[in-house]
């Protein structure tokens, strides 16, 4: 197994979550239930030098509908975080967060794995009832943006 899938499935390993390795593409991937939902997980590592990814997707897709105002909330959002992005698929309605980092094909430190995964999860976690808000009530994307910075603020 190349030594960065490895170094992932020890992560998780070390935090008792059950996952789902599919070692010929290099991908690990786990549901996680949460405060406001479970989150699919995936992390995506390539053997040698390559884009670490780390994928969080939100439960419930957006409804066709809505998929223009959310697509602005996730626009707006970007704009207001720092590393990380939140992404919208037009197609589907499945919304995402993802973070990666390149790397030199050695496997990244516990403390980079845990700022990637867990950073990720929670950041999804913390922007689900603002996505939820405009998916599925009326909450103006500018409105659920302003919402969601407070409660992180708070």
């Amino acid at each position: 197994m190349d030594p960065v899938v490895q170094n992932v499935v020890r992560f998780f390993e070390g935090d008792d979550v059950p996952f789902q390795l599919d070692e010929e593409d290099g991908r690990v991937s786990c549901s996680i239930a949460g405060r406001n939902g479970t989150l699919d997980i995936y992390v995506e590592c390539e053997a040698g030098p390559s884009l670490f990814k780390v994928f969080v997707y939100a439960p419930v897709p957006v409804p066709e509908g809505r998929r223009c105002a959310v697509a602005e909330f996730c626009n707006r959002m970007n704009w207001a975080m720092g590393p990380g992005t939140l992404e919208m698929s037009p197609d589907d309605g499945r919304v995402r967060y993802r973070c990666s980092t390149w790397t030199d094909g050695s496997p990244l430190s516990t403390d980079a794995l845990a700022y990637l995964i867990r950073g990720s999860y929670g950041t999804l976690q913390g922007l689900l009832p603002a996505v939820m808000a405009v998916s599925w009530g009326s909450t103006d994307p500018a409105d659920a943006v302003r919402m969601a910075m407070e409660e992180d603020a708070a």
